[in-house]
């Protein structure tokens, strides 16, 4: 325990004033980054919260991030263990690398319940790290991963982006950080040219949607999902996607398409005040009244 005690004050030390948030552990539920029981966990953790504040007060600590939805009862038990008393930010890595965005809600669900049965429901909840593997249009080869998991061309990378933020936000997670923006086999960059994939546009539009913004009101309804990012009498700003299907659908009594934009940042083929046309890629309707 001493030496850990000694590596984490020179850390803290070394980078008083640079590294604001320090995240505990990396995937203690993998025997490749942990290997001891949960009550050294905890103690580690609350060692190290300890000494990070007494070096700078202002440091944020991020818990343990597990990962895989069989692991939540993991999280569970390091909060109940006196690991909820040793940190100021709940995190875990949301990878469903087999499945779409839409069924991050359903993670960031249970992990909120867990969040308040162990009271800390009022800690930040971080997504510091999850993504799919997305190819590379450059030609570089990707990393060997399961056969089981989606493999996105870089092109539709901007759809899936763009979704787990989206959701992400309107479902309770405060950040969420991709893994990863220069990776060759998750990357939202040409390995080559460092030239943003769609993801690496769509990444910088959803951003600039949300700016400034309450989390948005994201719901399903008939296979549509939509969003509400805000709106007034004079202004309705609607994101809408269909992760099966491509639809024509028709703008709210009231309401006419005033601008669109894609999440990829390319041009909308599909122009009209009338008809708004739907499919995987999220694009956010910018309504004007129509009287």
């Amino acid at each position: 325990m001493e030496d850990w005690r000694l590596y984490v004050r020179k850390v803290a030390q070394r980078y008083k004033g640079r590294i604001k948030a320090y995240e505990l552990w990396n995937e203690p539920n993998d025997k490749t980054f942990y290997s001891g029981s949960m009550g050294k966990l905890v103690e580690l953790s609350c060692e190290a919260y300890r000494i990070l504040k007494e070096v700078d007060p202002s440091i944020t600590v991020v818990g343990p991030a597990y990962t895989h939805a069989r692991n939540i009862k993991s999280l569970e038990k390091f909060l109940s263990s006196g690991g909820g008393k040793c940190i100021d930010v709940v995190s875990y890595h949301l990878y469903i690398p087999t499945r779409p965005p839409e069924d991050i809600p359903a993670l960031i669900k249970q992990i909120k319940l867990v969040m308040k049965r162990q009271g800390v429901e009022g800690l930040p909840l971080w997504n510091t790290e999850s993504g799919w593997a997305i190819k590379n249009n450059d030609g570089t080869p990707g990393g060997k991963v399961s056969d089981s998991w989606l493999k996105l061309g870089a092109d539709r990378s901007g759809a899936y982006v763009a979704r787990s933020y989206l959701l992400g936000a309107a479902f309770g997670l405060d950040r969420f950080y991709w893994y990863a923006w220069d990776n060759n086999t998750f990357g939202l960059t040409e390995p080559s040219t460092m030239t943003p994939k769609s993801g690496g546009v769509a990444l910088g539009k959803v951003a600039a949607w949300l700016s400034g913004k309450p989390r948005p009101a994201c719901f399903e309804k008939g296979g549509v999902w939509q969003c509400v990012l805000s709106k007034s009498p004079k202004s309705f700003h609607w994101v809408i996607w269909s992760p099966d299907s491509v639809r024509t659908l028709s703008p709210p009594p009231g309401w006419r398409i005033k601008h669109v934009e894609r999440a990829d940042g390319r041009a909308e083929a599909h122009l009209s005040h009338s008809n708004l046309h739907v499919d995987e890629l999220p694009r956010l309707f910018i309504l004007e009244p129509t009287e």
